[in-house]
């Protein structure tokens, strides 16, 4: 979502009391250093996580989101367990799914915390979240929206789906362009 990473950005700039262009290399830095910019925060100015998502969460998500009746129709549908695994903290994924009228179908939210804020794609991070669901990983299907994030996945046994609207490169064993597709890979890949 574009208003998070104006919301990011305008953070660092803030916060590292510079300018734009710094702050937009800073955080590529990071990224490309940790996957997440809180971490490198943190490690080099002793940013308080929780006031950092304070901020970069306070965002309307009323104005982004809305129910979506379809996709709560397509997840009805399906009868398996399902876990959200993001990069993003609890709080603000719950808001969201409550919004979107999706939180029940959800078992289980693992967040940025739960990882020790070791982000998708670290194989840490999905050995720790496959380990607490419990399931052998090729019983499972990982769906996400970024190719290095199937890529992780796939290495560790997973079966996986990319969400694309694009015809982005990735090694995933399906592709699918709207999560209402979800029932008919799931037929697919049992």
């Amino acid at each position: 979502m574009q208003a998070l990473d104006r919301r990011i950005e305008n953070f660092m700039i803030k916060t590292l009391n510079t300018s734009k262009t710094l702050a937009r290399q800073k955080r590529r830095e990071y990224y490309n250093r940790y996957g997440i910019s809180i971490k490198g925060l943190i490690k080099d100015y002793g940013v308080n996580f929780q006031h950092y998502c304070d901020y970069i969460f306070a965002v309307k998500l009323p104005y982004y989101l809305k129910p979506d009746s379809k996709m709560i129709n397509t997840f009805r549908k399906i009868k398996l367990k399902k876990y959200i695994f993001s990069n993003a903290v609890e709080k603000y994924i719950r808001q969201g799914l409550e919004i979107l009228g999706l939180l029940p179908f959800f078992t289980r939210i693992y967040d940025i915390q739960f990882t020790g804020l070791r982000p998708k794609p670290s194989p840490a991070a999905y050995r720790k979240v496959l380990s607490h669901i419990g399931m052998p990983p090729q019983n499972m299907l990982f769906i996400d929206d970024e190719p290095k994030n199937i890529a992780s996945a796939k290495r560790l046994g997973l079966r996986t789906a990319l969400v694309c609207t694009s015809s982005q490169i990735s090694d995933a064993d399906y592709t699918l362009r709207h999560l209402d597709e979800l029932p008919e890979i799931l037929k697919k890949a049992n």
